[in-house]
């Protein structure tokens, strides 16, 4: 009886430290500091000069490449196409737009550029499973806003679609009223992959006009979302990006400004980390730019902590062109162009300088550069090299 209980609490005992043994072990594959490269594979895929890109899936296993009007799928590592889809001549899928859902099934876009070439834009999503697309926002208007005419109340502009969950998508809306024969403020809307109705969620209470809201992120799982405004009619101007979370009903201003030539004016990207502490955001003027910036406000990346709106380098030490969040937001994957770091890094945090797993000059995966760095979490990286060749970095433990 002595013996079989000395037995029950020596196996108690083991139990109890593999199962630390092996929570200790999974906690370290996460750990920056313990990653390094442990291949890079290029495929055989380039990303061309206008409206194209490449997409890596969160959990790495497939890859969308959109060039112009066609997008194709492909099994990752090995780079297989699985198959293409081609939208019509009177659509072009705007490549800053695409994302896949959280679990890696669908890619949404928007169908068109509704704010530089003035035509109505939809809210499409393709099923990389079945190869189904679905316009899931179709109007009663497909044509020119400037010179078309508009009839209806159907009629809208959706864009900046946005994962709230695997299967919902946020979207902002601009709804034609006839009555007033003009596009009306701007509106938070929700639709399923699946189609069917389209659901208000809220109105946008910062928007004043139409077309004043341009761009949106979605902490995937919660109420979360950032978006701009910008006030083009008040003088002076006034340029102001928000962080939102509808179950604390707060909103707070996470850059603004009345210069034209500001962070606020000029930020054309903002992607909120997935652990909802910081937001990342681009400001597209200052890509050109070789000198170590001055401050955040002038670096091309730059990170807002949501504590205290406190807005940081990526790098003190480095000119960081385009960055993305960890799987789990805990540190930042970015790119440096200028000699002699010239490489792909990694930080635990913003504010931290980094550290070099991959020497090169490397480039972000649109033709525009207005998307993060993609890092999955099977720990792949996709970047691009100097001939525009999609390279997929695999990064393991020490």
């Amino acid at each position: 009886m002595i013996l079989n209980r000395s037995r029950a609490i020596l196996l108690v005992l083991t139990l109890l430290v593999t199962l630390f043994v092996t929570n200790a072990q999974e906690s370290n594959d996460f750990q920056i500091d313990d990653f390094v490269v442990t291949d890079t594979i290029t495929l055989d895929l380039v990303i061309a000069p206008e409206n194209s890109g490449g997409y890596l899936a969160p959990n790495g296993s497939r890859l969308a490449l959109l060039n112009q009007r066609t997008f194709c799928f492909y099994t990752l590592p090995d780079g297989i196409e699985t198959f293409c889809y081609q939208l019509t001549d009177r659509k072009l899928p705007q490549a800053d737009t695409v994302k896949w859902s959280p679990d890696s099934r669908y890619i949404t876009f928007t169908d068109h550029n509704a704010l530089a070439l003035f035509q109505d834009s939809d809210i499409w999503v393709i099923d990389s499973i079945d190869g189904s697309a679905t316009n899931l926002t179709q109007d009663d208007f497909d044509g020119d806003l400037r010179f078309d005419p508009i009839e209806g109340p159907g009629v809208f502009i959706d864009l900046q679609p946005a994962w709230i969950d695997n299967t919902t998508i946020a979207f902002v809306r601009y709804a034609y009223s006839a009555e007033v024969n003009d596009f009306l403020t701007a509106e938070l809307y929700a639709v399923a992959v699946d189609g069917g109705q389209a659901n208000l969620i809220h109105a946008i209470a910062e928007s004043t006009q139409r077309m004043d809201v341009l761009y949106l992120d979605w902490l995937e799982g919660t109420r979360q979302y950032a978006f701009n405004q910008f006030e083009y009619t008040a003088d002076p101007r006034l340029y102001q990006w928000f962080l939102a979370d509808d179950d604390e009903h707060t909103t707070d201003t996470l850059l603004i400004d009345t210069d034209r030539d500001s962070r606020a004016a000029r930020t054309t990207m903002i992607d909120i980390a997935p652990n909802g502490e910081a937001v990342l955001h681009y400001n597209a003027q200052l890509l050109a730019t070789a000198d170590l910036p001055g401050s955040p406000q002038d670096s091309m990346a730059a990170v807002t902590r949501a504590s205290d709106l406190t807005t940081l380098f990526i790098d003190p030490d480095r000119k960081v062109t385009e960055a993305g969040w960890a799987p789990d937001g805990d540190g930042l994957i970015y790119t440096v162009l200028v000699e002699p770091d010239a490489g792909l890094f990694v930080t635990h945090a913003a504010g931290e300088s980094g550290r070099m797993i991959l020497p090169g000059q490397f480039r972000g995966t649109t033709s525009t550069h207005m998307q993060p760095l993609q890092w999955a979490s099977n720990g792949s990286v996709l970047i691009t090299d100097t001939d525009n060749r999609l390279i997929l970095v695999q990064m393991g433990a020490k």
